[in-house]
């Protein structure tokens, strides 16, 4: 019909009094349930199209059910909003499954959804094209909770979008359908994007999965891949902390040997805090295959500041071979390695088993009214620390060792 293909070719004209003198015999069709409402609608989607808001009259006052309840097809916010308002005053009820759906959804009605299950599929996959960022990420919030598979690809897509929020959303829907194979390439993503805002949000996500069936199956996969080890270690150099903390969480997690390796190579050589915290965490959670023999061959590194990382990684291990280098450590030539050497055997509970094991560990803790109190069997151990003691410490050794 003509006034159909007006409706369609709004978008080439550019005179807004011509637009609303064309459009103005096709307005009034609105309110026939059997007129022009696709046409009607595409005008809606332009929201700086000068006859919209004339639309968005007629929904508010039309008694048109039909209408309303075709409006929200369309997912546009601000049509939903009139409609269901609209709809509601005239006392309206859905009739079949179709409408419940759409009612559902532009009511944010989780609960409900959900026991329509997979019915409610098809219009929330459609609801992902919708153009305002809140429809398209409460849909994307609804599939992730029906753990629908079918939208995965669709959800992949919403994730190389501007909306953050929509983005955000299909992440962790993407996360709570848990397919291992959209899991895996959620890793690539993180790891290889240069995004580090989407880098973080698909490393909290994925934090979130580490205890899943999904995500051991995927770490069984990466097993098997000789490059998975290559492109984590090459990611923890990534300047995006995000990437870095899915990289690092991931080269524990496949327990490969030299991604190991590069991990305490690195923490031992970093001066990044916050490098250091993520790898400590992750290997701390190693158990069986915790790289003691790696560790404790660094506590022989000239650079006192390399010994400190490795004591502050072994802090909390109970283990006979660590508490006994962390002995050892007592009697190191740095002030800080001995004090963090004295707290990390405090973490463990031990106890010195003689007085000269007592004086190294009462000297790193500077307790010296009770170093005075053992006498001349400090002597030795307050002698030797006095050769690589700062000014300040010699002072307090140097009164000690005449009392003694």
């Amino acid at each position: 019909m003509k006034e159909q293909g007006i409706l369609k070719s709004n978008h080439s004209l550019k005179d807004d009094n011509l637009l609303v003198e064309r459009y103005e015999p096709a307005i009034p069709l609105a309110n026939e349930d059997n007129k022009d409402i696709d046409g009607l609608f595409e005008i809606t989607k332009n929201k700086e199209h000068p006859v919209r808001p004339r639309v968005l009259e007629i929904l508010k006052n039309t008694k048109s059910q039909k209408l309303l309840v075709s409006a929200l097809k369309y997912h546009q916010k601000d049509i939903e909003n009139i409609a269901i308002e609209s709809l509601e005053f005239l006392g309206w009820a859905p009739s079949n499954k179709e409408e419940s759906m759409l009612y559902f959804i532009a009511k944010s009605n989780y609960q409900e959804l959900f026991k329509l299950g997979e019915d409610a599929v098809e219009p929330l996959l459609y609801a992902l094209q919708a153009e305002d960022y809140e429809i398209r990420s409460r849909a994307a919030y609804l599939l992730g909770k029906l753990k629908c598979s079918r939208a995965c690809d669709s959800l992949v897509k919403l994730i190389k979008g501007k909306s953050a929020k929509v983005r955000q959303a299909a992440i962790v829907a993407l996360t709570e359908i848990g397919d291992p194979v959209v899991i895996n390439n959620l890793i690539q993503i993180c790891l290889a994007s240069e995004d580090f805002k989407l880098r973080n949000e698909i490393e909290r996500s994925l934090r979130k999965l580490k205890d899943t069936s999904p995500y051991k199956l995927l770490i069984e996969s990466l097993k098997a891949d000789p490059k998975a080890s290559t492109i984590c270690i090459d990611t923890t150099r990534n300047k995006s902390k995000g990437a870095r903390n899915a990289a690092i969480q991931l080269l524990c997690e496949l327990g490969d040997s030299a991604g190991i390796d590069n991990l305490v190579q690195t923490y031992l050589a970093t001066e990044d805090s916050s490098l250091r915290n993520a790898i400590e965490r992750s290997l701390r959670k190693l158990k069986d295959k915790f790289p003691y023999e790696l560790l404790i061959e660094s506590l022989k590194h000239e650079s006192w500041s390399v010994r400190s990382n490795v004591v502050d990684i072994l802090n909390g291990i109970k283990n006979n071979q660590v508490v006994e280098v962390l002995k050892q450590c007592l009697g190191d030539t740095n002030e800080q390695v001995r004090i963090k050497a004295a707290w990390a055997l405090d973490s463990v509970e031990w106890l010195p088993k003689n007085e000269i094991e007592k004086s190294y560990y009462l000297i790193a803790k500077k307790m010296w009214p009770e170093l005075k109190v053992l006498g001349k069997s400090a002597k030795v151990p307050l002698l030797e620390i006095h050769s690589c003691a700062t000014p300040d410490i010699r002072k307090y050794i140097e009164i000690l060792l005449r009392d003694i």
